[in-house]
C-alpha cells in the first residue's frame, strides 16, 4: 500500500530585506528594471543639437545669443591672452600676467570655439595652434 502525500506548494513570498544595504540593492535592483520615458528636458536638449544651436555653458569671453555663440563681456581679456602669447611665446607667463591657472589659459588658447564665436580671427587662431605645437614636440 502506497502512502499519497500532498506536495507543499511553494510560496512566492519575497524576501523581505532586513539590514540597510539589502534594502539598497533591492532598490537598485528595482530602478534598473524599469523604464524612464525621455524627459522633457532631454528632448529640449536633443532638438537644440538637431537645430544647430549651442549647448551647455559658453567658454570664457563668449556668451549665447538667440542659441548662436557671440562675444560676451570677456572677449577683450581672450583678445589680450592671444595677444600676449603671441609675443612672448610661453602659457605660464601669459597666465601670470592675467592671474589665471595655467591649464584655463591653454584652454582660451586652444579652444576652436573663439574663431565659432567671432572673438577671435581664424588667422591669428591657426598662429597661436602652430606656436602650441612647437612648443611640444
Amino acid at each position: 500500500m502506497t502512502l499519497k502525500t500532498k506536495a507543499k506548494p511553494k510560496s512566492k513570498a519575497r524576501k523581505i530585506p532586513v539590514t540597510p544595504k539589502e534594502k539598497r540593492a533591492a532598490k537598485t535592483v528595482k530602478k534598473a528594471t524599469t523604464k524612464k520615458p525621455i524627459t522633457v528636458m532631454a528632448e529640449t536638449r536633443r532638438n537644440r543639437k538637431l537645430d544647430g544651436k549651442a549647448r551647455g555653458r559658453p567658454p570664457k569671453g563668449c556668451a549665447f545669443k538667440d542659441g548662436k555663440l557671440v562675444p560676451g563681456r570677456d572677449a577683450a581679456k581672450v583678445k589680450a591672452i592671444y595677444r600676449m602669447y603671441r609675443r612672448n611665446n610661453s602659457v605660464t607667463l601669459t597666465a601670470k600676467a592675467f592671474k589665471l591657472a595655467h591649464a584655463t589659459a591653454h584652454y582660451c588658447l586652444t579652444n576652436p570655439m573663439y574663431v565659432v564665436g567671432h572673438v577671435i580671427p581664424k588667422g591669428e587662431y591657426l598662429e597661436v595652434q602652430k606656436l602650441l605645437q612647437r612648443k611640444t614636440r
